[in-house]
């Protein structure tokens, strides 16, 4: 009797597994979906495989760093004027401890992006090599990175030479963004 039910309890928890995977996933292609409709473009070039180069500067030292001007009443104008600062010194920590022990490669799953406006890079060298003009925007992303309780979140959008932090929360079952702080321009 004990044979059988600790068989049925180890295949409820293989079966149990892949779905907190895959949601996971699916939380982490919405913020990523949501990000990529704010790219006011008809066409974009889309980077489906990239590094998360830098990231942990990103977050660490801009939010904070706008942030703490934002407490002491300075004005921010590089932080879009609708934004919430979400984040508290407990996700900052949590999240910068995620990036640096991050060192895999994005590779985008073509399958949950739900674009119509994007072409992946790797579909089209010629267009990114190109310098003809006009040419479509490039775009990266990088991986959201999120909170402890995964109720906020951080993902770095770079267009061009311009990065933005754009910042999202859990409403319900549904992610929103809640404001961008633009942080690197060439």
């Amino acid at each position: 009797m004990r044979l059988i039910f600790s068989l049925i309890a180890i295949i409820f928890l293989c079966c149990k597994a892949p779905k907190s995977n895959k949601t996971i996933a699916n939380e982490e292609y919405e913020i990523v979906n949501k990000v990529l409709n704010t790219v006011r473009s008809k066409q974009f070039i889309l980077y489906d495989e990239i590094y998360n180069y830098n990231v942990d500067f990103a977050i660490v030292g801009v939010y904070k760093g706008w942030y703490n001007k934002h407490l002491t009443g300075k004005i921010t104008p590089m932080a879009s004027e609708d934004i919430e600062w979400i984040l508290n010194q407990d996700d900052i920590e949590y999240i910068s401890n995620k990036i640096k022990s991050d060192t895999i490669k994005t590779r985008w799953d073509r399958k949950q992006i739900k674009n119509p406006n994007l072409i992946y890079a790797s579909d089209r060298p010629d267009l990114v090599e190109s310098t003809d003009l006009p040419r479509p925007p490039r775009v990266e992303l990088s991986k959201p990175y999120l909170n402890e309780n995964r109720t906020k979140a951080i993902i770095i959008r770079i267009i061009g030479g311009n990065g933005y932090l754009m910042l999202a929360k859990k409403v319900g079952d549904d992610w929103e963004l809640c404001g961008e702080i633009e942080y690197m321009f060439s």
